[in-house]
Protein backbone atom coordinates (compact mmCIF):
# COMPACT_ATOMS: atom_id res chain seq x y z
CA UNK A 1 0.00 0.00 0.00
CA UNK A 2 2.52 2.59 1.14
CA UNK A 3 4.56 1.36 -2.57
CA UNK A 4 1.07 2.87 -4.39
CA UNK A 5 1.69 6.36 -2.43
CA UNK A 6 5.49 6.79 -3.86
CA UNK A 7 3.88 6.69 -7.30
CA UNK A 8 2.91 10.14 -8.77
CA UNK A 9 -0.56 11.45 -8.31
CA UNK A 10 -1.43 11.10 -11.41
CA UNK A 11 -0.65 7.61 -11.63
CA UNK A 12 -2.67 6.77 -8.57
CA UNK A 13 -6.21 8.33 -10.37
CA UNK A 14 -4.89 5.82 -13.17
CA UNK A 15 -5.09 2.97 -10.60
CA UNK A 16 -8.21 3.75 -9.09
CA UNK A 17 -9.91 4.70 -12.27
CA UNK A 18 -9.46 1.24 -14.11
CA UNK A 19 -11.24 -0.48 -10.65
CA UNK A 20 -14.90 -0.78 -12.30
CA UNK A 21 -16.00 -2.89 -9.56
CA UNK A 22 -17.56 -1.80 -6.62
CA UNK A 23 -16.81 -4.18 -4.02
CA UNK A 24 -13.08 -3.76 -4.96
CA UNK A 25 -13.60 0.39 -4.46
CA UNK A 26 -15.15 -0.24 -0.94
CA UNK A 27 -12.22 -2.65 0.22
CA UNK A 28 -9.55 0.04 -0.66
CA UNK A 29 -11.53 2.88 0.89
CA UNK A 30 -11.73 1.01 4.09
CA UNK A 31 -8.10 -0.07 3.88
CA UNK A 32 -6.63 3.20 3.81
CA UNK A 33 -8.03 6.55 4.76
CA UNK A 34 -5.88 8.83 2.17
CA UNK A 35 -7.05 7.12 -0.16
CA UNK A 36 -11.31 7.00 0.78
CA UNK A 37 -11.78 10.15 -1.55
CA UNK A 38 -10.35 8.49 -4.37
CA UNK A 39 -12.51 5.51 -3.97
CA UNK A 40 -15.61 7.26 -3.10
CA UNK A 41 -15.57 9.65 -6.50
CA UNK A 42 -15.21 6.60 -8.47
CA UNK A 43 -17.81 4.85 -6.34
CA UNK A 44 -20.31 7.65 -6.55
CA UNK A 45 -19.03 7.95 -10.35
CA UNK A 46 -22.19 5.95 -11.77
CA UNK A 47 -26.00 5.78 -9.78
CA UNK A 48 -28.04 3.35 -10.30
CA UNK A 49 -32.04 4.20 -9.09
CA UNK A 50 -34.23 0.79 -8.52
CA UNK A 51 -36.96 2.24 -6.19
CA UNK A 52 -38.61 5.59 -4.29
CA UNK A 53 -36.31 4.24 -1.15
CA UNK A 54 -33.07 4.42 -2.79
CA UNK A 55 -33.69 8.15 -3.63
CA UNK A 56 -34.00 8.75 0.23
CA UNK A 57 -30.68 7.18 1.08
CA UNK A 58 -29.36 8.77 -2.27
CA UNK A 59 -30.32 12.09 -0.79
CA UNK A 60 -28.97 11.50 2.65
CA UNK A 61 -25.35 10.05 1.30
CA UNK A 62 -24.93 13.35 -0.33
CA UNK A 63 -26.44 15.34 2.78
CA UNK A 64 -23.40 13.27 4.33
CA UNK A 65 -21.01 14.86 2.45
CA UNK A 66 -21.72 17.28 -0.48
CA UNK A 67 -18.59 17.28 -2.52
CA UNK A 68 -19.99 13.59 -3.50
CA UNK A 69 -22.78 15.30 -6.02
CA UNK A 70 -19.99 16.73 -7.74
CA UNK A 71 -18.62 13.49 -8.17
CA UNK A 72 -22.08 12.06 -9.89
CA UNK A 73 -21.90 11.62 -13.69
CA UNK A 74 -23.88 9.06 -14.83
CA UNK A 75 -27.23 8.09 -13.55
CA UNK A 76 -30.05 5.62 -13.82
CA UNK A 77 -33.24 5.99 -12.55
CA UNK A 78 -35.23 2.90 -13.91
CA UNK A 79 -37.48 1.38 -10.32
CA UNK A 80 -39.44 -1.32 -10.89
CA UNK A 81 -42.99 -1.38 -11.83
CA UNK A 82 -44.34 -1.50 -8.16
CA UNK A 83 -41.47 0.78 -6.81
CA UNK A 84 -42.44 4.44 -7.32
CA UNK A 85 -43.42 5.57 -3.96
CA UNK A 86 -40.70 7.99 -3.57
CA UNK A 87 -39.40 8.53 -6.84
CA UNK A 88 -40.89 12.07 -7.30
CA UNK A 89 -37.85 13.16 -4.75
CA UNK A 90 -35.48 12.47 -8.18
CA UNK A 91 -35.67 15.68 -10.49
CA UNK A 92 -34.20 18.04 -7.30
CA UNK A 93 -31.51 15.70 -6.87
CA UNK A 94 -31.16 15.80 -10.61
CA UNK A 95 -30.89 19.17 -10.95
CA UNK A 96 -27.84 19.74 -8.09
CA UNK A 97 -25.69 17.56 -10.69
CA UNK A 98 -23.97 19.89 -12.28
CA UNK A 99 -21.39 17.74 -13.98
CA UNK A 100 -23.82 14.88 -14.78
CA UNK A 101 -23.16 13.57 -18.20
CA UNK A 102 -25.66 10.81 -18.85
CA UNK A 103 -29.03 10.44 -17.47
CA UNK A 104 -31.74 7.98 -18.50
CA UNK A 105 -35.18 8.25 -16.24
CA UNK A 106 -38.45 6.09 -16.90
CA UNK A 107 -41.95 7.24 -16.63
CA UNK A 108 -44.12 5.06 -14.44
CA UNK A 109 -46.43 1.98 -15.35
CA UNK A 110 -44.87 1.70 -18.26
CA UNK A 111 -46.36 -0.66 -20.90
CA UNK A 112 -49.11 -1.40 -18.38
CA UNK A 113 -53.01 -0.90 -18.41
CA UNK A 114 -53.07 -1.68 -14.72
CA UNK A 115 -53.63 0.86 -12.23
CA UNK A 116 -54.09 3.63 -14.96
CA UNK A 117 -54.96 6.04 -12.55
CA UNK A 118 -51.63 6.05 -10.73
CA UNK A 119 -50.05 7.99 -13.14
CA UNK A 120 -48.59 11.49 -13.36
CA UNK A 121 -46.43 13.20 -15.48
CA UNK A 122 -45.11 15.98 -12.77
CA UNK A 123 -41.87 14.28 -12.16
CA UNK A 124 -41.68 14.55 -16.18
CA UNK A 125 -42.54 18.11 -15.98
CA UNK A 126 -40.03 19.07 -13.94
CA UNK A 127 -37.23 17.43 -15.99
CA UNK A 128 -38.32 19.71 -19.06
CA UNK A 129 -37.90 22.53 -16.41
CA UNK A 130 -34.59 21.64 -16.22
CA UNK A 131 -34.07 21.24 -19.42
CA UNK A 132 -35.55 25.12 -19.97
CA UNK A 133 -33.09 26.28 -17.70
CA UNK A 134 -30.09 25.02 -19.34
CA UNK A 135 -31.54 26.10 -22.82
CA UNK A 136 -32.03 29.76 -21.36
CA UNK A 137 -35.55 30.01 -21.38
CA UNK A 138 -36.76 32.93 -18.51
CA UNK A 139 -37.66 31.70 -15.30
CA UNK A 140 -41.20 33.46 -16.27
CA UNK A 141 -41.67 30.35 -18.90
CA UNK A 142 -41.61 28.00 -16.25
CA UNK A 143 -43.69 29.45 -13.59
CA UNK A 144 -41.48 28.34 -10.91
CA UNK A 145 -38.48 29.82 -8.90
CA UNK A 146 -34.78 28.60 -11.00
CA UNK A 147 -32.21 29.08 -8.33
CA UNK A 148 -31.98 25.91 -7.22
CA UNK A 149 -31.54 24.67 -11.12
CA UNK A 150 -28.52 26.73 -11.52
CA UNK A 151 -25.93 25.29 -13.75
CA UNK A 152 -28.35 21.86 -14.17
CA UNK A 153 -27.70 19.72 -17.53
CA UNK A 154 -24.62 22.02 -18.50
CA UNK A 155 -22.50 19.46 -19.19
CA UNK A 156 -25.54 16.90 -20.15
CA UNK A 157 -24.77 15.20 -23.55
CA UNK A 158 -26.72 11.80 -23.16
CA UNK A 159 -30.08 11.70 -22.25
CA UNK A 160 -33.12 8.30 -22.35
CA UNK A 161 -36.59 8.81 -21.97
CA UNK A 162 -38.93 5.68 -21.73
CA UNK A 163 -42.39 6.94 -21.68
CA UNK A 164 -45.31 4.43 -20.37
CA UNK A 165 -46.84 3.93 -23.74
CA UNK A 166 -50.55 3.02 -22.16
CA UNK A 167 -53.41 3.31 -24.45
CA UNK A 168 -52.89 6.48 -25.93
CA UNK A 169 -50.95 8.33 -23.43
CA UNK A 170 -48.11 9.51 -25.28
CA UNK A 171 -45.88 12.04 -24.37
CA UNK A 172 -46.79 15.01 -26.35
CA UNK A 173 -43.76 16.63 -29.22
CA UNK A 174 -44.43 20.25 -27.35
CA UNK A 175 -44.10 18.76 -23.94
CA UNK A 176 -40.95 17.35 -24.42
CA UNK A 177 -39.71 19.69 -26.84
CA UNK A 178 -36.87 21.46 -24.53
CA UNK A 179 -34.91 17.79 -24.81
CA UNK A 180 -34.78 18.39 -28.96
CA UNK A 181 -33.73 22.18 -28.16
CA UNK A 182 -30.57 21.07 -25.90
CA UNK A 183 -27.29 22.16 -27.13
CA UNK A 184 -25.50 19.98 -25.02
CA UNK A 185 -27.15 16.60 -25.56
CA UNK A 186 -25.21 14.54 -28.51
CA UNK A 187 -27.36 11.33 -27.42
CA UNK A 188 -31.15 11.09 -27.18
CA UNK A 189 -33.32 8.36 -27.06
CA UNK A 190 -36.95 8.66 -26.45
CA UNK A 191 -40.13 6.04 -26.49
CA UNK A 192 -44.16 6.52 -26.86
CA UNK A 193 -43.84 10.20 -27.99
CA UNK A 194 -46.29 11.67 -30.44
CA UNK A 195 -44.58 13.29 -32.84
CA UNK A 196 -46.95 15.71 -34.21
CA UNK A 197 -47.95 19.14 -35.74
CA UNK A 198 -46.78 22.84 -34.50
CA UNK A 199 -49.87 23.83 -32.52
CA UNK A 200 -48.95 27.61 -31.56
CA UNK A 201 -46.56 29.97 -32.90
CA UNK A 202 -44.79 29.84 -29.91
CA UNK A 203 -43.90 26.19 -30.55
CA UNK A 204 -43.03 27.02 -34.21
CA UNK A 205 -40.46 29.92 -32.88
CA UNK A 206 -38.80 28.08 -30.49
CA UNK A 207 -37.64 25.45 -33.21
CA UNK A 208 -36.99 27.87 -35.72
CA UNK A 209 -34.77 29.91 -33.29
CA UNK A 210 -32.49 26.45 -32.90
CA UNK A 211 -32.68 25.17 -36.59
CA UNK A 212 -29.15 23.52 -37.18
CA UNK A 213 -28.02 24.34 -34.15
CA UNK A 214 -28.12 21.73 -31.97
CA UNK A 215 -25.38 19.16 -30.98
CA UNK A 216 -27.25 16.20 -31.24
CA UNK A 217 -25.38 13.46 -32.77
CA UNK A 218 -27.36 10.20 -32.27
CA UNK A 219 -31.15 10.10 -31.89
CA UNK A 220 -33.60 7.04 -31.75
CA UNK A 221 -37.31 7.54 -31.47
CA UNK A 222 -38.80 3.69 -29.98
CA UNK A 223 -42.15 3.31 -30.91
CA UNK A 224 -43.22 6.34 -31.39
CA UNK A 225 -46.13 7.96 -33.27
CA UNK A 226 -45.15 10.03 -36.33
CA UNK A 227 -46.59 12.56 -38.63
CA UNK A 228 -44.94 14.12 -41.60
CA UNK A 229 -44.47 17.77 -39.60
CA UNK A 230 -43.27 16.34 -36.33
CA UNK A 231 -40.51 14.34 -37.93
CA UNK A 232 -39.57 16.99 -40.03
CA UNK A 233 -39.22 19.70 -37.10
CA UNK A 234 -37.15 17.42 -35.15
CA UNK A 235 -34.84 16.59 -37.63
CA UNK A 236 -34.25 20.11 -39.02
CA UNK A 237 -32.65 20.79 -35.29
CA UNK A 238 -29.31 18.84 -35.31
CA UNK A 239 -26.57 20.83 -36.90
CA UNK A 240 -25.01 17.42 -37.90
CA UNK A 241 -26.71 14.50 -37.42
CA UNK A 242 -24.79 11.27 -37.55
CA UNK A 243 -26.93 8.28 -36.60
CA UNK A 244 -30.76 8.10 -36.83
CA UNK A 245 -32.67 4.70 -35.36
CA UNK A 246 -36.84 4.96 -36.01
CA UNK A 247 -38.81 2.24 -34.32
CA UNK A 248 -42.26 3.60 -35.33
CA UNK A 249 -45.71 2.21 -34.03
CA UNK A 250 -47.42 3.65 -36.59
CA UNK A 251 -47.07 5.29 -40.08
CA UNK A 252 -46.77 8.37 -40.52
CA UNK A 253 -50.22 10.62 -41.33
CA UNK A 254 -51.74 6.65 -41.36
CA UNK A 255 -53.14 4.64 -38.36
CA UNK A 256 -51.85 1.08 -38.58
CA UNK A 257 -51.99 0.63 -42.63
CA UNK A 258 -51.69 -3.37 -43.65
CA UNK A 259 -48.91 -4.60 -46.06
CA UNK A 260 -51.27 -4.72 -48.55
CA UNK A 261 -50.73 -0.89 -49.24
CA UNK A 262 -46.99 -1.85 -49.96
CA UNK A 263 -46.64 -0.09 -53.86
CA UNK A 264 -49.69 1.98 -53.23
CA UNK A 265 -50.33 5.64 -53.09
CA UNK A 266 -50.52 5.52 -48.76
CA UNK A 267 -46.94 3.66 -48.58
CA UNK A 268 -45.27 5.85 -51.57
CA UNK A 269 -46.02 9.00 -49.56
CA UNK A 270 -45.04 7.52 -46.52
CA UNK A 271 -41.73 6.80 -47.95
CA UNK A 272 -41.66 10.61 -49.38
CA UNK A 273 -42.64 11.66 -46.29
CA UNK A 274 -39.30 10.19 -43.90
CA UNK A 275 -37.31 10.82 -47.10
CA UNK A 276 -37.61 14.49 -47.23
CA UNK A 277 -37.63 15.08 -43.41
CA UNK A 278 -34.56 13.04 -43.82
CA UNK A 279 -32.95 14.96 -46.68
CA UNK A 280 -32.17 17.81 -43.76
CA UNK A 281 -29.26 15.71 -42.82
CA UNK A 282 -27.76 14.16 -46.08
CA UNK A 283 -24.97 15.64 -45.43
CA UNK A 284 -24.06 13.86 -42.47
CA UNK A 285 -25.92 10.98 -41.70
CA UNK A 286 -23.87 8.28 -41.88
CA UNK A 287 -25.84 5.32 -40.44
CA UNK A 288 -30.28 4.92 -40.47
CA UNK A 289 -32.40 2.49 -39.16
CA UNK A 290 -36.05 2.23 -40.24
CA UNK A 291 -38.83 -0.48 -38.53
CA UNK A 292 -41.88 -0.05 -37.47
CA UNK A 293 -45.29 -1.83 -36.20
CA UNK A 294 -47.01 -4.31 -38.07
CA UNK A 295 -50.45 -6.04 -38.04
CA UNK A 296 -49.15 -9.30 -37.07
CA UNK A 297 -52.95 -11.10 -38.67
CA UNK A 298 -52.04 -9.34 -42.04
CA UNK A 299 -48.25 -9.37 -42.22
CA UNK A 300 -48.88 -13.45 -42.18
CA UNK A 301 -51.07 -13.08 -45.80
CA UNK A 302 -47.97 -11.79 -47.20
CA UNK A 303 -44.71 -13.92 -48.79
CA UNK A 304 -41.51 -12.38 -49.23
CA UNK A 305 -42.34 -13.41 -53.07
CA UNK A 306 -45.44 -11.05 -52.91
CA UNK A 307 -43.73 -8.12 -51.11
CA UNK A 308 -40.49 -8.58 -53.54
CA UNK A 309 -43.35 -8.16 -56.56
CA UNK A 310 -45.03 -5.03 -54.84
CA UNK A 311 -41.57 -3.06 -53.83
CA UNK A 312 -40.66 -3.69 -57.30
CA UNK A 313 -43.69 -2.25 -59.03
CA UNK A 314 -43.57 0.62 -56.62
CA UNK A 315 -39.71 2.20 -57.18
CA UNK A 316 -40.77 3.77 -60.87
CA UNK A 317 -43.48 5.33 -59.22
CA UNK A 318 -41.02 6.68 -56.02
CA UNK A 319 -38.83 8.38 -58.86
CA UNK A 320 -41.09 11.08 -59.20
CA UNK A 321 -41.80 11.99 -56.10
CA UNK A 322 -38.01 11.66 -54.18
CA UNK A 323 -34.63 11.09 -55.01
CA UNK A 324 -34.53 8.12 -52.29
CA UNK A 325 -31.32 8.01 -50.65
CA UNK A 326 -29.06 8.69 -53.69
CA UNK A 327 -28.26 12.19 -51.95
CA UNK A 328 -27.06 10.95 -49.09
CA UNK A 329 -23.50 10.44 -49.86
CA UNK A 330 -21.98 9.72 -45.93
CA UNK A 331 -24.74 6.61 -45.42
CA UNK A 332 -22.57 4.09 -44.54
CA UNK A 333 -24.76 1.53 -42.60
CA UNK A 334 -28.34 1.17 -43.55
CA UNK A 335 -31.18 -1.28 -41.50
CA UNK A 336 -34.64 -1.66 -42.89
CA UNK A 337 -37.06 -4.12 -42.11
CA UNK A 338 -37.99 -6.25 -45.19
CA UNK A 339 -41.56 -5.16 -45.09
CA UNK A 340 -41.45 -1.93 -44.58
CA UNK A 341 -42.30 0.66 -47.31
CA UNK A 342 -39.12 2.64 -46.91
CA UNK A 343 -37.21 -0.87 -47.99
CA UNK A 344 -38.38 -0.28 -52.12
CA UNK A 345 -36.00 2.42 -52.11
CA UNK A 346 -32.80 -0.18 -52.15
CA UNK A 347 -34.46 -1.87 -55.18
CA UNK A 348 -34.04 0.96 -57.84
CA UNK A 349 -30.70 1.92 -58.56
CA UNK A 350 -31.94 5.76 -58.87
CA UNK A 351 -33.04 5.85 -55.47
CA UNK A 352 -30.38 3.67 -53.05
CA UNK A 353 -27.26 5.20 -51.42
CA UNK A 354 -24.14 5.52 -53.51
CA UNK A 355 -21.64 4.48 -50.94
CA UNK A 356 -23.10 2.02 -48.74
CA UNK A 357 -20.98 -0.38 -46.88
CA UNK A 358 -23.19 -2.37 -44.37
CA UNK A 359 -26.69 -3.34 -45.29
CA UNK A 360 -29.31 -4.74 -42.45
CA UNK A 361 -32.50 -6.82 -43.51
CA UNK A 362 -34.38 -7.26 -40.21
CA UNK A 363 -37.56 -8.91 -39.24
CA UNK A 364 -36.50 -12.01 -41.06
CA UNK A 365 -39.08 -15.06 -40.03
CA UNK A 366 -38.10 -19.12 -39.67
CA UNK A 367 -41.22 -19.99 -41.59
CA UNK A 368 -39.95 -21.64 -44.80
CA UNK A 369 -42.69 -21.02 -47.41
CA UNK A 370 -43.11 -17.49 -46.68
CA UNK A 371 -39.43 -15.87 -45.81
CA UNK A 372 -36.53 -18.53 -46.63
CA UNK A 373 -37.98 -20.03 -49.68
CA UNK A 374 -37.77 -16.48 -51.71
CA UNK A 375 -34.43 -15.18 -49.52
CA UNK A 376 -32.25 -15.65 -52.26
CA UNK A 377 -34.27 -14.21 -55.14
CA UNK A 378 -35.02 -10.88 -52.81
CA UNK A 379 -31.37 -10.21 -52.02
CA UNK A 380 -30.87 -10.88 -55.46
CA UNK A 381 -33.02 -8.16 -56.43
CA UNK A 382 -31.57 -5.76 -53.87
CA UNK A 383 -27.73 -6.64 -55.25
CA UNK A 384 -28.70 -5.64 -58.26
CA UNK A 385 -29.68 -2.42 -57.56
CA UNK A 386 -27.55 -1.44 -54.81
CA UNK A 387 -23.83 -2.20 -53.98
CA UNK A 388 -23.07 -2.79 -50.84
CA UNK A 389 -19.94 -4.84 -49.40
CA UNK A 390 -21.61 -6.12 -45.95
CA UNK A 391 -24.84 -7.80 -46.00
CA UNK A 392 -26.22 -8.50 -42.10
CA UNK A 393 -29.94 -10.73 -42.16
CA UNK A 394 -31.52 -9.85 -38.68
CA UNK A 395 -33.88 -12.71 -37.72
CA UNK A 396 -36.70 -12.13 -35.81
CA UNK A 397 -36.21 -13.05 -31.65
CA UNK A 398 -36.07 -16.82 -31.49
CA UNK A 399 -38.14 -18.83 -29.13
CA UNK A 400 -35.73 -21.01 -28.22
CA UNK A 401 -31.89 -21.20 -28.13
CA UNK A 402 -31.32 -20.28 -31.66
CA UNK A 403 -28.44 -22.87 -32.03
CA UNK A 404 -31.39 -25.72 -31.87
CA UNK A 405 -32.58 -23.84 -34.93
CA UNK A 406 -30.46 -25.34 -37.46
CA UNK A 407 -29.22 -28.62 -36.24
CA UNK A 408 -32.29 -30.11 -34.74
CA UNK A 409 -34.71 -32.32 -37.17
CA UNK A 410 -36.98 -33.04 -34.63
CA UNK A 411 -39.16 -29.51 -34.97
CA UNK A 412 -40.81 -29.57 -38.83
CA UNK A 413 -41.17 -25.74 -37.75
CA UNK A 414 -37.69 -24.94 -38.71
CA UNK A 415 -36.53 -27.64 -41.90
CA UNK A 416 -32.72 -27.22 -40.95
CA UNK A 417 -31.37 -28.44 -44.53
CA UNK A 418 -33.68 -26.60 -46.38
CA UNK A 419 -32.63 -23.28 -44.51
CA UNK A 420 -29.25 -23.76 -44.68
CA UNK A 421 -29.31 -24.50 -48.24
CA UNK A 422 -30.80 -20.70 -48.92
CA UNK A 423 -28.93 -18.97 -46.45
CA UNK A 424 -25.97 -20.63 -48.89
CA UNK A 425 -27.58 -19.98 -51.81
CA UNK A 426 -27.43 -16.00 -51.17
CA UNK A 427 -23.92 -16.49 -50.08
CA UNK A 428 -23.02 -18.10 -53.23
CA UNK A 429 -24.94 -15.23 -54.98
CA UNK A 430 -22.62 -12.49 -53.42
CA UNK A 431 -19.71 -14.56 -53.39
CA UNK A 432 -16.73 -11.68 -54.19
CA UNK A 433 -18.96 -8.93 -53.69
CA UNK A 434 -20.23 -8.87 -49.88
CA UNK A 435 -19.61 -10.74 -47.14
CA UNK A 436 -22.89 -12.35 -45.48
CA UNK A 437 -23.90 -12.44 -41.56
CA UNK A 438 -27.10 -14.11 -40.33
CA UNK A 439 -27.63 -12.42 -36.66
CA UNK A 440 -30.50 -13.23 -34.28
CA UNK A 441 -31.41 -12.43 -30.46
CA UNK A 442 -30.65 -15.72 -28.30
CA UNK A 443 -32.19 -16.85 -25.43
CA UNK A 444 -35.33 -14.67 -25.61
CA UNK A 445 -37.67 -14.96 -22.92
CA UNK A 446 -41.20 -14.11 -22.57
CA UNK A 447 -42.66 -11.58 -25.16
CA UNK A 448 -41.58 -8.47 -23.78
CA UNK A 449 -41.18 -5.68 -26.81
CA UNK A 450 -39.15 -3.03 -26.50
CA UNK A 451 -38.58 -0.33 -24.76
CA UNK A 452 -36.80 -2.27 -22.48
CA UNK A 453 -38.01 -1.40 -18.89
CA UNK A 454 -38.28 -2.31 -15.35
CA UNK A 455 -34.51 -3.84 -15.43
CA UNK A 456 -36.15 -6.17 -18.29
CA UNK A 457 -32.58 -7.74 -20.13
CA UNK A 458 -32.07 -6.50 -23.62
CA UNK A 459 -32.15 -9.56 -26.15
CA UNK A 460 -28.57 -10.12 -26.86
CA UNK A 461 -27.51 -10.50 -30.39
CA UNK A 462 -25.27 -12.94 -31.82
CA UNK A 463 -23.78 -13.62 -34.81
CA UNK A 464 -24.87 -16.97 -36.12
CA UNK A 465 -23.31 -17.36 -39.57
CA UNK A 466 -20.39 -15.26 -40.68
CA UNK A 467 -20.05 -16.28 -44.61
CA UNK A 468 -16.23 -14.23 -44.82
CA UNK A 469 -15.19 -16.97 -42.03
CA UNK A 470 -16.28 -19.43 -43.81
CA UNK A 471 -14.65 -18.35 -46.75
CA UNK A 472 -11.30 -18.02 -45.40
CA UNK A 473 -11.60 -21.36 -43.95
CA UNK A 474 -12.06 -22.84 -47.17
CA UNK A 475 -8.87 -21.10 -48.99
CA UNK A 476 -7.14 -22.36 -46.20
CA UNK A 477 -8.61 -26.10 -46.02
CA UNK A 478 -9.23 -26.39 -49.52
CA UNK A 479 -12.42 -27.72 -49.24
CA UNK A 480 -16.52 -26.95 -48.05
CA UNK A 481 -16.89 -27.09 -44.33
CA UNK A 482 -19.95 -27.92 -42.87
CA UNK A 483 -22.31 -25.02 -41.62
CA UNK A 484 -20.23 -23.23 -38.50
CA UNK A 485 -21.39 -21.33 -35.65
CA UNK A 486 -19.74 -17.96 -35.30
CA UNK A 487 -18.44 -17.23 -31.66
CA UNK A 488 -20.57 -14.39 -29.65
CA UNK A 489 -20.65 -11.08 -30.82
CA UNK A 490 -22.64 -8.31 -29.22
CA UNK A 491 -24.36 -5.29 -31.13
CA UNK A 492 -26.24 -2.44 -30.14
CA UNK A 493 -28.42 -1.94 -33.83
CA UNK A 494 -26.77 1.48 -34.11
CA UNK A 495 -22.78 0.09 -34.67
CA UNK A 496 -22.24 2.27 -31.34
CA UNK A 497 -20.97 1.25 -28.18
CA UNK A 498 -24.56 -0.03 -26.06
CA UNK A 499 -26.25 2.38 -24.51
CA UNK A 500 -27.77 -0.23 -22.12
CA UNK A 501 -25.31 1.23 -19.30
CA UNK A 502 -25.31 -0.17 -15.35
CA UNK A 503 -24.19 1.92 -12.92
CA UNK A 504 -21.76 0.73 -10.19
CA UNK A 505 -23.28 2.55 -7.16
CA UNK A 506 -26.37 0.85 -6.42
CA UNK A 507 -28.12 2.15 -2.83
Amino acid sequence: MFDLFALPTELVHNVIEAIDDRPTLIALAQTCQKLHPLAEAQLFKEIYIRDGTSVTRLAEALEQRPKRIRAIEKLEATPFWHGWQGIEQMPELVGRMQRLKSLKVESPLINSNRMDGWWSEGSAREYMDLFEVANGVPSAHLGRPTAAMEGAFGCLTSFTLHSHGVNSRYYSFESILPIFLSTTLKFIHVSCVELGSCTTSDFRNRIRSRKGCTSLETLILERCAAKAEGLQLVLSLPRALRCLALLLSRNMDVERQGLEDLGGPIANKFVTNIIEALEQQSGSLEHFRCTQARDSFRERQNTLQKILSLFGSSSATLRFNSPGLSVFGQLRILELDYRSPVTAVVFDPKLSPPNLHTLGISGIDYDFDRTWRHLPSYISAIASATSFSHLRLHASPCPQNFDDVFKTLEEPVFPEKAQRLRLLAVVESLRGRAGVELVSACNWRGSVVPPYVYTEPVPEERVIFDSRKRCSQEEADGYNPPFEMAPYVLTDGLGLKSFWCIGTKRF
